[in-house]
């Protein structure tokens, strides 16, 4: 069932509809981390970067992929985590900025700021898991 939804959020977020506005400058896709536990991105950060590395827009003339954690649950930074998750296995190659010392969703877009203050578009990723 999750693979069924993942597969069918990638094909809508791949559609291109609407007559949405360009970004004329440089867009920021925002991911903000998720409590990592070891080394290897888990589920919500691995599925938050594929996001990410979806919202960015081709037709930008820059874009930057922003992630955001610090070391909340393990020893090493989300951002860290998930910038060598976006590289490794997804194969991102474009820029990527880290914001390595926030502990919570509301540090996160404090301490980002001032990496995404002079860029034209900015989106935000944030699943947030079903509360059982």
């Amino acid at each position: 069932m999750l693979a069924w939804g993942e597969l069918v959020n990638e094909r809508a977020s791949r559609r291109g509809l609407g007559t949405a506005p360009r970004v004329s400058g440089t867009q920021a896709v925002v991911v903000l981390g998720f409590g990592n536990r070891g080394r290897r991105a888990n589920l919500v950060n691995r599925y938050r970067v594929r996001a990410g590395i979806r919202s960015l827009d081709p037709a930008a003339p820059r874009r930057v992929l922003v992630l955001c954690g610090g070391a909340v649950a393990g020893p090493e930074p989300e951002a860290d985590i998930m910038a060598r998750y976006a590289r490794d296995e997804c194969g991102h190659a474009g820029p990527l900025l880290l914001e390595r010392e926030s502990t919570t969703t509301w540090e996160n877009i404090r301490d980002v700021v001032p990496l995404i203050e002079d860029v034209d578009a900015i989106a935000i990723v944030c699943l947030r898991p079903a509360a059982r």
